[in-house]
């Protein structure tokens, strides 16, 4: 059984409960008589109802009317409480009541010394000196500052002065007839401060022309100044005043500015004004909530991403490289430095859970690229960057994203960095437009950034453009990219991580100190599958595999057993899918066409273990630098080899009387010529019909007689063997090449030499073979 609490509440307390308000009249057995305020209705609540509207959020209980509360609340100027009144109010009171304690001792001390119980003290009895230093002794016990009988001569003193005989009666009577309920620093609030008038100075019309002048040229989006609405008072008020010395009436003074701008605090609030000076998107952000909300509980469930440009000029010259260099390269260096000096992107991610780092990178410019670098390097260790920079501290480790949440900008906000976010599992969130609580934790990071390291690096440009008018940056812009790279290393692995975090849910505690404790209870996010990351982060290159494996980057080989065996099974002859990770290049992912598993390679060049992508293309380029005199001189050693070779192998043809084995561009030529001609068909030109040409059988069937479908060949029966003479006349290499012949009926057929002679040339030449018929262009 619930044990039910029966509440004695006086009469004429005030209940509110859910946005209700219930006066109390009596309390009965059920439970407490209330009258409705807004409609009268008069109800009984129950106790258990009353007991459990205690429990619910926005109740409140306001005591009913008591003697004596008119005068407190007139004194506290309508405030509920004494914490609302300023400090120096509060001070006062804090005083006066010590100053009462002080007499009400001396009271109770005097009645046990004359025996009078009703004793009571007197306003000359206050002002003995011999009371007034008992009074002072134990109001010093109340009041934490000094306390004094007079005041010193000279000066204003950090100290309090008692009061006379009749202050001091007033405050203790005040004091002594104050009901048990009611605070006692509110009834002896300092009323001194009110005396005099408290009317305002200020005439309606000069009140009513101030709100003119606001409304038509201080409330303005174009952010008038104060002195803008200041003439336009004064061009209203003189306005106003011909008017009024037209009917004798004594002129209008134009108020200072100060009393200009407090007759605006007094129309709209600080938040109405930035809204009708600034817009209402600037003032949201300006004055609205912030975020106190804890947005995150597991490592890599909720992670920002953002890019800003640095405040900071660097240089492209890198250290080692200029004493190399010769005094010619050295001016068009330093002339191209001058130009390239620059300032870089920087893009960073940042776990929301415990506010760690997990990615950092430089960029010339916003892309796609720099983005997916940003993503490989938050979803895998970061213990290379470490050693690289000698951090001692612990960085991130490789872990999953769940929310990753971006602005609108172009390198975050495209196809390709959302297509790999859906393809590692992750949610792409679009922060919106000018709303600075969607993704206030890396902004601040941001800031936080600049202020502590940018601010001392040489080269900074400040915050915004002209703060730093005394300093060129770009002349002390002595950085290059790696230096910076590895401040910015060291600041988010060894800096950031162990320094004070005061932001939502950290309470002070260092951030790596929140990734531990939430590591232990939570967890983190799982990691994302090595192939699915390099397939959806990493590089892609088209290849044809080989016996070796697949060569990619122009000279960096992968090879694995699995893939030899699926080459050969599935009889792969085109292009495969190689996917690197430019931070990795130890292990790389292929996917072979109309094949469902992807097959996982590993380099096979020992010298480029454990080296990323950049650093083998440095190393490759390292080892083919060669020096323009070494190359000349091996240049020239070749050649004089080869001439001497060649010279060596004519030497040998001349003696042996070799023959010739090669021909020249002429005779090529000619030879040409003669394999590429071919033979030419002359149309018949008959008018009478239309020539649809013949069958196949019967052009040259000799049965047919003369028909004009035949073609003629004198001796038919006998065995035809002619060759192409090269040199053909004149005249029938121009009826070769015209398109017609003159005669219509018949063609003209050379005559033919006799039969005997033919027939024994032809059988000498080709023992019987039927050859090619000569001139067979005459043909028709």
């Amino acid at each position: 059984m619930t044990l039910t609490p029966q509440y004695t509440m006086p009469a004429g307390t005030e209940i509110s409960v859910h946005k209700r308000t219930f006066q109390v009249k009596a309390r009965s057995n059920g439970g407490y008589s209330a009258v409705d305020i807004e409609s009268g209705e008069e109800r009984l609540i129950p106790f258990s109802t009353f007991v459990a509207a205690l429990k619910a959020p926005g109740t409140r209980l306001v005591p009913g009317a008591h003697p004596s509360s008119a005068d407190v609340r007139a004194r506290l100027e309508g405030f509920e409480t004494v914490e609302s009144l300023s400090p120096r109010q509060r001070k006062v009171a804090q005083y006066h009541h010590a100053l009462c304690k002080g007499m009400e001792h001396l009271r109770e001390s005097l009645q046990k010394k004359y025996g009078k119980p009703r004793l009571e003290l007197s306003i000359r009895m206050l002002e003995k000196l011999e009371y007034r230093w008992q009074i002072m002794e134990v109001a010093q016990l109340y009041f934490d500052e000094n306390i004094r009988l007079q005041a010193q001569r000279g000066g204003c003193a950090a100290h309090w002065i008692m009061y006379n005989g009749r202050t001091l009666q007033k405050y203790l009577k005040i004091y002594q007839n104050l009901p048990p309920d009611v605070d006692p620093l509110a009834a002896l609030v300092c009323r001194e401060d009110r005396k005099g008038n408290r009317e305002p100075r200020l005439t309606y019309e000069i009140c009513e022309l101030m709100t003119q002048a606001w409304e038509e040229g201080g409330l303005d989006l174009k952010k008038t100044s104060l002195a803008n609405v200041r003439d336009r008072l004064e061009t209203l008020i003189l306005e106003k005043n011909t008017l009024r010395l037209s009917n004798e009436l004594p002129p209008l003074v134009t108020p200072a500015a100060a009393t200009v701008k407090a007759h605006c605090e007094m129309l709209v609030s600080p938040t109405a004004y930035e809204v009708a000076t600034m817009g209402e998107r600037h003032a949201r952000n300006k004055r609205g909530r912030g975020s106190t909300d804890i947005r995150a509980l597991m490592i890599g469930e909720y992670v920002e991403i953002d890019e800003c440009k640095i405040s900071l000029v660097t240089t492209a010259k890198k250290i080692g490289l200029w004493a190399t260099l010769s005094s010619d390269r050295r001016a068009v260096l330093r002339e191209t430095d001058e130009e390239i000096k620059k300032r870089w992107q920087l893009l960073c991610a940042i776990d929301v859970a415990s506010r760690m780092p997990l990615a950092w990178v430089i960029a010339e410019n916003q892309g796609s690229d720099a983005t997916m670098a940003l993503l490989r390097m938050a979803t895998r260790d970061k213990k290379k960057e470490a050693q690289r920079y000698g951090c001692t501290g612990e960085p991130m480790p490789a872990i999953g994203l769940g929310n990753v949440k971006s602005d609108n900008g172009t390198g975050l906000r495209n196809q390709e960095v959302i297509k790999s976010l859906v393809g590692v599992g992750a949610t792409s969130t679009i922060a919106r437009t000018y709303a600075s609580t969607d993704k206030p934790y890396v902004e601040r990071m941001f800031g936080t950034l600049e202020s502590t390291v940018l601010k001392t690096v040489p080269g900074y440009t400040g915050r915004k453009a002209g703060e730093l008018p005394g300093y060129d940056a770009t002349s002390y812009g002595v950085l290059n990219v790696e230096q910076l790279y590895g401040i910015l290393t060291r600041y988010f692995i060894d800096e950031y991580p162990s320094t004070r975090h005061y932001g939502a849910g950290m309470w002070g505690r260092q951030p790596i100190e929140v990734f531990h404790q939430i590591n232990r209870e939570r967890g983190c996010f799982a990691p994302i599958d090595p192939n699915r990351r390099r397939i959806q982060l990493g590089w892609e290159e088209k290849v044809k595999p080989q016996d070796e494996g697949v060569r990619t980057f122009s000279g960096i080989w992968f090879n694995s057993d699995e893939l030899q065996r699926l080459r050969d099974e599935h009889r792969i002859h085109g292009k495969v899918s190689v996917f690197v990770d430019p931070d990795d290049m130890n292990t790389a992912t292929v996917v072979l066409p109309k094949i469902r598993t992807v097959v996982e390679v590993y380099l096979q060049i020992t010298a480029f273990a454990d080296l990323t992508l950049v650093q083998i293309l440095d190393v490759m380029a390292e080892w083919r630098k060669e020096s323009e005199q070494a190359i000349e001189v091996h240049e020239d050693r070749i050649m004089q080899v080869r001439r001497a070779r060649h010279d060596l192998m004519q030497t040998i043809a001349v003696e042996k009387k070799l023959p010739r084995s090669y021909v020249t561009m002429e005779e090529a030529e000619a030879k040409a010529k003669a394999v590429i001609a071919g033979a030419k068909i002359i149309p018949s030109t008959s008018r009478d019909r239309l020539d649809l040409g013949v069958a196949p059988d019967a052009i040259t069937d000799i049965s047919t007689g003369n028909s004009a479908n035949t073609y003629k060949i004198e001796g038919a029966g006998q065995v035809v063997d002619e060759t192409a003479i090269p040199d053909v006349s004149t005249e029938k290499t121009k009826a070769s090449a015209s398109d017609h012949v003159d005669t219509t009926e018949e063609a003209q057929v050379p005559a033919s030499e006799p039969e005997t002679q033919r027939k024994k040339r032809s059988e000498k030449r080709n023992g019987g073979l039927l050859g090619r018929p000569n001139q067979i262009k005459d043909l028709e």
